[in-house]
């Protein structure tokens, strides 16, 4: 979070974007992103009622999400 990246833009031919964040102890710069994208059509936002260990508390939810985003 706080090494600066090189980004080329390859990711714009993905042609669906999704962002899975959460609800519990959500950070600033998260919510920022995922209100950012989800005033976007191209991206998918889900918010997950969970916390940082979303894989871990909510196992199979995660799951479909991420199975519908392929």
């Amino acid at each position: 979070m706080t090494e600066k990246l090189r980004v080329t833009g390859a990711f714009l031919k993905v042609p669906r974007k999704s962002f899975i964040g959460v609800t519990k102890g959500e950070q600033p710069f998260f919510k920022a992103v995922a209100d950012r994208y989800a005033a976007d059509p191209v991206w998918q936002v889900h918010r997950v009622d969970g916390g940082h260990d979303v894989m871990i508390d909510k196992p199979d939810e995660l799951t479909a999400l991420l199975e519908a985003a392929i």
